[in-house]
């Protein structure tokens, strides 16, 4: 199963670095036992650039973390990923929408577009947010291509507690 960090869950609605502080530690316990589940929380490389309050990029409120939680935020969004546009599966002019919303080239498009072609994937998003809702539909317009679309639901996480008992399943036994 391929599980990805739901970048449109940030829209500049926090109030305060210490509310994000909050949400973002949620989705960073997300990824940490995806990964101990021997998976991957893959992100994009624009992340970074989210806007976590007005005018502040969710890198500059990373910035402001203590210094532990920092080190491991910017080691997963800059260096670890992995990062699902690196080896993306669908193509920039695909018309991927979720809710009325275009969701093309977003973590939300991608996952859709795997699940459709026979991947699991699930998202994690950050909450509070427009975003806190499961599952996700995600419609794949195809029918200036001359062919049907087609739909597919994702779940998407936002509290680790409640994604434990899907990673428990997602671990081959021994």
């Amino acid at each position: 199963m391929d599980f990805f960090a739901n970048e449109l869950s940030i829209h500049g609605q926090f109030r305060d670095i210490s509310s994000f502080r909050d949400a973002f530690g949620r989705l960073m316990a997300v990824r940490k036992g995806v990964r101990r589940a021997g998976q991957s929380l893959h992100c994009h490389w624009r992340f970074l650039t989210a806007e976590v309050l007005p005018g502040v990029s969710l890198q500059q409120a990373i910035g402001r973390f203590a210094e532990s939680e920092r080190r491991s935020a910017m080691g997963w969004l800059t260096r670890d990923g992995p990062f699902w546009d690196d080896s993306r599966s669908h193509e920039a002019d695909e018309y991927l929408e979720c809710r009325g919303d275009i969701v093309t080239d977003s973590a939300v498009g991608e996952a859709a577009y795997r699940t459709l072609h026979g991947v699991k994937c699930s998202l994690a998003s950050v909450v509070p947010s427009d975003w806190d809702f499961s599952p996700v539909e995600v419609l794949w317009r195809r029918e200036a291509e001359g062919l049907a679309d087609r739909s597919t639901a994702l779940d998407n996480w936002r509290d680790p507690n409640s994604l434990q008992e899907i990673l428990r399943d997602a671990v081959p036994s021994v």
